[in-house]
């Protein structure tokens, strides 16, 4: 299954769980160089995440 469907499939607090794991995962990598390419591989899935949230009106500071 392509990622925008699971996503899509989601619920709003499914939602909001995915984007507080992401944002921890990427933290993690901040100063971490040599993962780079998953730092950057996990930015875009956060987009994705937050484009979901915006068209649901999910607000971002609703999130646990």
């Amino acid at each position: 299954m392509d990622e925008s469907k699971q996503i899509s499939r989601m619920s709003d607090n499914e939602l909001v769980n995915e984007y507080a794991r992401l944002s921890r995962e990427v933290s993690e990598f901040e100063n971490d160089t040599e993962e780079c390419c998953c730092r950057e591989g996990l930015i875009a899935d956060i987009e994705t995440v937050e484009a979901a949230m915006r068209s649901r009106k999910i607000r971002f500071n609703e999130m646990a």
